[in-house]
Formats: C-alpha cells, structure tokens, sequence
C-alpha cells in the first residue's frame, strides 16, 4: 500500500507511478522490509526525474528519467540496520 508518509513531498509520490513496475514492487518491498524489521517507516526522496533535473544534478545515467531508479533516505539509520538491509532486504 502506498502511503504518503513514506514520500518526501507529493512530487516524487505523484511521480512514482510512473516508475516501472519492477521498481514499484522493489520500492514498495523495501518500505515494508524497513518498517516490519526496524519499526520506522523509510521514506522515498526520489523517483522519476525529467532529463532536464538530471542535467541539472550532472547525473550520468538516465536511470530515474527513465523510470528504473527510486533514492531512500538512510539518514538516522545505524551502519548495522544498512548493513542487514543490503544483505538480507528484499
């Protein structure tokens, strides 16, 4: 479920339906991942971006313009809880 507290501002939620689905799904995994295991809720920074915002960032890859690419914050996480979450997270 889609929850607008898990969003930086209603920008990157109204743009992540434009995600593709695999990344939906992977986001959506993520979130539920971090809220049953650490009981917080993670919040989505980005999501899709026009190739104009990439140029802006020197992005060099066309990742979020093309929908295959969301950010989440990990500021306030411990090294332990990133840790568990890049090796055990779905």
């Amino acid at each position: 479920m889609i929850d607008p507290k898990n969003f930086k501002d209603q920008r990157v939620l109204n743009r992540f339906r434009f995600l593709h689905p695999d990344a939906q799904r992977l986001a959506l995994e993520m979130i539920d991942f971090v809220q049953s295991t650490y009981n917080f809720s993670p919040v989505i920074t980005e999501t899709v971006t026009t190739y104009e915002e990439d140029k802006a960032l020197n992005r060099k890859s066309e990742t979020h313009a093309e929908g295959r690419a969301f950010d989440m914050r990990t500021a306030g996480w411990t090294s332990a809880q990133i840790q568990t979450f890049i090796v055990t997270g779905k």
